[in-house]
């Protein structure tokens, strides 16, 4: 089962009228996806920062290690 993940996108605009976006409980490049309409109406953008969750897949696995013979040692 697939565990469900709250995404949020915060935007700030600082006094300046210079503004941020930033995605969250995003994961891979689907917060290029998620945030591109806003990047469009905020105009060009003069930096990028990736995180961690931009390089996750999203995907867990479980690694596990079967024995079939249990009384038996093997070198490696």
């Amino acid at each position: 089962m697939k565990e469900s993940t709250t995404r949020t996108i915060e935007v700030v605009v600082r006094p300046d009228g210079q503004s941020s976006i930033e995605t969250k409980g995003f994961t891979g490049t689907e917060c290029l996806v998620g945030s591109r309409f806003l990047e469009a109406a905020l105009g060009a953008r003069q930096d990028e920062r990736r995180t961690v969750e931009f390089y996750s897949t999203g995907v867990s696995t479980d690694v596990g290690v079967a024995q079939s013979n249990p009384g038996r040692s093997e070198a490696m």
